[in-house]
């Protein structure tokens, strides 16, 4: 999608690239909003049913640039895709020339023997085909969460790993055959920045009066935390998101701040599109069940103070009249809007795994 604006100024080629960023971006946040709420799906529904989750955040380390490039053309052979498809990758990785560039010194040529390209849209899919003998070697344990009898102990988003289990002893086992299967790739965990989350049941009278042992990656024990970022979002093993909210509280201002300084003498239009585009989507808000109403207040009037200083409105100024002045959305139906189209996305999705969990739950 390109935007082209009819208001030129000497700010335009700022907006143009911030804008044209933000559309490309929007599809990337849905899809990993989808994920996100996933895993919150998967455990809610233990908890709600006397069961303890144990989730664990893997992180891998340098993982596009330790993609081997036989064992990839192998795993693509074996899903029997189209040969001149597969030959055009390996011809595509098999001649690819790098430079090392120092100040005004430039080293030979020299052939990249494992890595895919960074940046390119069809990285992502590539790593996902390299890492399905993990995600096989786990689901074939039998262990870990399962809905329906469908396996719900690992899930994948690029290089981002999460291992769920239903029992201390599942969770490590796991662990182990993750941490095997990933070695036998070449690849290696961060083990320093991967954390677990310890999840108890919403009825109190299941909760077990023992304290876990830590969980060992590697020999390593792995740091257990109240809350991480898992795929820009605000994880919390109170399972509410208030720390998410007030982190979009943050972002919300300091993006207004930013179109305040760089685009403050640019046209209304141009200002009620930029404002709009950037301003109006809280990644995650779709995803938000548990929360404080004192806190989604707080956000609420963080969005009408960054209207009213974007656009120069009085602070005794109605608020009513000015969305309809200038015929931007208010919170409320921001909120709204992102929820209902978030509610009918798994329908569509081609994630069978996606669509099974939101039916169940």
């Amino acid at each position: 999608m390109i935007l082209v604006w009819p208001v030129w100024s000497r700010n335009g080629t700022k907006l143009y690239r911030l804008l044209y960023r933000t559309v490309l971006d929007c599809n990337i946040y849905f899809a990993i909003n989808i994920g996100c709420a996933t895993l919150k799906d998967v455990v809610d529904y233990y908890r709600s049913h006397g069961s303890y989750v144990f989730v664990c955040f893997l992180d891998l380390s340098k993982a596009f640039d330790s993609v081997d490039h036989t064992c990839l053309f192998k795993e693509l052979v074996k899903l029997k895709l189209p040969d001149n498809v597969v030959k055009l990758l390996i011809n595509w990785y098999s001649n690819q020339l790098m430079n090392v560039r120092w100040k005004q010194i430039q080293s030979d040529s020299f052939y990249m023997k494992n890595g895919t390209r960074q940046g390119s849209v069809l990285s992502p899919y590539l790593f996902t085909v390299y890492m399905r003998c993990v995600t096989k070697d786990v689901i074939q344990t039998g262990i870990g969460c399962h809905i329906g009898n469908k396996p719900v102990c690992i899930l994948l988003y690029a290089d981002d790993i999460v291992i769920l289990a239903p029992s201390w002893c599942a969770q490590q086992c796991l662990l182990n055959v993750c941490a095997d299967s990933i070695t036998k790739l070449g690849m290696s965990l961060n083990v320093s920045k991967s954390v677990t989350m310890i999840y108890k049941p919403y009825r109190t009278a299941r909760h077990v009066p023992y304290s876990f042992p830590d969980f060992t990656l590697n020999g390593v024990i792995l740091n257990t935390v109240d809350s991480c970022k898992y795929l820009g979002h605000i994880i919390s093993a109170t399972d509410d998101d208030n720390l998410d909210i007030v982190r979009q509280m943050g972002l919300l201002y300091a993006r207004t701040n930013m179109l305040i300084r760089k685009f403050s003498k640019c046209d209304i239009n141009v200002k009620f599109c930029l404002f709009r585009a950037y301003c109006t989507q809280f990644y995650g808000c779709s995803t938000w069940k548990r929360f404080k109403v004192t806190v989604m207040h707080r956000l609420e009037a963080a969005y009408v103070k960054c209207v009213i200083s974007f656009f120069g409105f009085e602070r005794r100024y109605s608020v009513t009249q000015m969305f309809c002045d200038l015929g931007l959305p208010t919170f409320n139906t921001v909120i709204h809007n992102a929820q209902v189209r978030f509610d009918s996305s798994p329908d569509t999705h081609n994630n069978m795994l996606v669509k099974h969990v939101f039916h169940i739950w």
